[in-house]
């Protein structure tokens, strides 16, 4: 065995999602840039010391039926109530007593909706599990190393949960989806909680390499993503930025790409696009034109904006550092 260290750097956005969706209710903002995730417990705890419980339960049914209502978010019901000394409950000082965090957001929020939230520890910390990472390296190796045994590489590489992450690295932003067909971009409709660029995620690699070796899973990682930017992503070229270059870049978490999360690309190269239209008409019950154009296919890549460019979601670069001392035989 050989344990390394290993650490992701976010080139563009990932959300790993805990499932967790918060309502306009539970969020508040107030702040211009940022958005306060309210603890749902201490704001009842709050309401019901205040002798509103029951008129905060109407505000919740309000809410339900105004989704997109400004005027019926929590921060305008909190400033419109006030305690039994009289304070605003929009007060700063409580609002930071039912606060769990903040999340700087994008842009100004035009309506509001529910946020997807992204993966935490007990201690309402972002962190990464070790699954994802390592699904996203099993799936290369299965794509370029169609020889090994998938089960018994399975088994040879045993990733820890990341450490945890500051949530000052978290960024609330919406997914756009640029359709080559169409030659444009559209918004998917919701709030999503990101680990913003240049966030570091930090977790250890137990190795069998009597199964598989550090330099093959590198190249594994490498090869695939030289495919799959030579048979799909090439053909963006121009309406969405390229990456910067990396030894070992890859696309991990959701709102990225069937042609990132599958072997097609890798095992079909040039009539990869042909074999992608087939899976999706079967999977959607469509017609393959429906899903391919001018040898694309899918035809939306997932992006969000930085800066004011277009860039592929997902994408992260990923470095192995041997741990000396310590490997078994």
């Amino acid at each position: 065995m050989e344990y390394y260290k290993v650490e992701l750097e976010v080139i563009t956005r990932i959300h790993i999602g805990s499932g967790e969706k918060i309502k306009k209710y539970e969020y508040v903002y107030d702040d211009g840039d940022f958005v306060r995730i309210i603890n749902l417990s201490k704001l009842i705890e709050l309401m019901t010391k205040e002798n509103m419980f029951d008129d905060f339960l109407g505000f919740i049914q309000q809410a339900t039926r105004n989704v997109n209502n400004r005027e019926a978010s929590l921060y305008e019901y909190l400033n419109s109530r006030k305690n039994l000394q009289g304070r605003v409950l929009s007060d700063k000082e409580v609002l930071d007593s039912i606060t769990d965090y903040k999340v700087y957001i994008k842009k100004n929020l035009s309506r509001f909706q529910d946020i997807r939230l992204f993966m935490k520890d007990s201690m309402k910390k972002p962190y990464v599990p070790g699954s994802s990472v390592k699904g996203m390296i099993i799936n290369a190796i299965s794509a370029v190393m169609p020889e090994k045994d998938i089960k018994a590489v399975i088994s040879a590489i045993i990733l820890s949960d990341s450490l945890p992450i500051d949530t000052a690295n978290l960024i609330i932003d919406t997914v756009k989806r640029y359709n080559i067909k169409k030659g444009k971009e559209s918004a998917v409709n919701e709030y999503i909680e990101f680990l913003k660029p240049q966030t570091k995620i930090r977790m250890t690699l137990k190795l069998d390499t009597n199964v598989i070796t550090i330099d093959q899973i590198e190249y594994a990682l490498q090869t695939f993503y030289q495919i799959y930017q030579k048979y799909y992503r090439n053909y963006f070229a121009g309406a969405v930025t390229p990456l910067p270059a990396r030894k070992n870049c890859m696309f991990l978490g959701a709102y990225t790409g069937f042609s990132t999360k599958t072997v097609v690309y890798p095992k079909y190269r040039e009539h990869a696009c042909q074999r992608a239209a087939q899976i999706l008409s079967r999977q959607f019950r469509k017609p393959e034109r429906f899903f391919m154009f001018r040898n694309v296919a899918p035809l939306c890549l997932k992006c969000v904006s930085i800066n004011g460019k277009l860039y592929e979601n997902g994408a992260v670069s990923i470095e192995f550092v041997r741990k000396e001392g310590i490997n078994e035989a």
